[in-house]
């Protein structure tokens, strides 16, 4: 499927895969899309772009992925701008788990339940898109649907927390896509990189953490060298 790419849109462009992403696409000449919960990184993110790619343009949409009536507003806004590519990167692990207002526990909630939500409302409602790529994880190995524990709420690892909601993110968008004939899916695993992950701890501790991860996890840019083409780059993500 070979795509005639004008704007993409991308939650979670201010974490460190996410913005890497948005300059690697705006490298190309294509305008972007930010949905993020917060507006001030966004437009410094963006201000950072421009000043390197002048001849694209880039719209803010304000989501919170922990609120469905937020993430209802934003499909709200995004109906209003045509886009050919939908690429769900926001993503949380390892943080304090707590349950949102819609009874599921936060790392549901944002990984799956509502990029899963705002993907479905998109379909209906933008003729123009062609694609959707999630951005999931091999850790969905890790886990196994629990109908009496759906959101792995008394699930004590972080990691198969994690996992599990990647692995309904997945799933569910193969079989609302599966007789989808104009629109194509795309599920990647960008490898294990170092992003903001600790950022929730105490200060006094997170440096340690931090140190800790760098010496297991790769910084985003250098997971970008270690495969041949960039991360999401113009053959997963233009050419189909």
């Amino acid at each position: 499927m070979n795509i005639d790419i004008k704007t993409v849109a991308i939650t979670g462009t201010t974490g460190g895969l996410g913005s890497l992403l948005a300059n690697e696409l705006a490298s190309k000449g294509i305008n972007l899309i930010f949905i993020d919960r917060n507006f001030r990184k966004s437009k410094k993110l963006a201000e950072d772009i421009l000043k390197k790619y002048q001849n694209i343009e880039i719209n803010f949409v304000t989501a919170d992925l922990e609120d469905l009536d937020s993430v209802k507003d934003a499909v709200n806004e995004l109906k209003k701008i045509n886009f050919e590519i939908l690429i769900l990167n926001a993503g949380v692990y390892n943080v304090p788990i707590y349950k949102t207002n819609t009874g599921f526990n936060n790392v549901f909630q944002i990984n799956f339940a509502s990029q899963y939500i705002l993907a479905k409302k998109i379909l209906n409602q933008n003729k123009s898109l062609k694609k959707i790529v999630a951005v999931s994880s091999i850790a969905h190995n890790l886990s196994r649907i629990n109908i009496n524990d759906i959101d792995f709420s008394n699930n004590k690892s972080q990691m198969k927390i994690y996992g599990n909601s990647k692995r309904f993110l997945m799933f569910s968008l193969y079989e609302l896509l599966k007789n989808n004939k104009d629109i194509k899916l795309s599920i990647v695993h960008p490898g294990v990189t170092l992003t903001s992950m600790t950022s929730h701890y105490n200060k006094s501790i997170n440096w340690l953490v931090k140190l800790g991860v760098k010496l297991f996890f790769h910084h985003p840019k250098k997971q970008f060298n270690a495969y041949q083409v960039p991360f999401l780059t113009t053959v997963n993500i233009l050419n189909g």
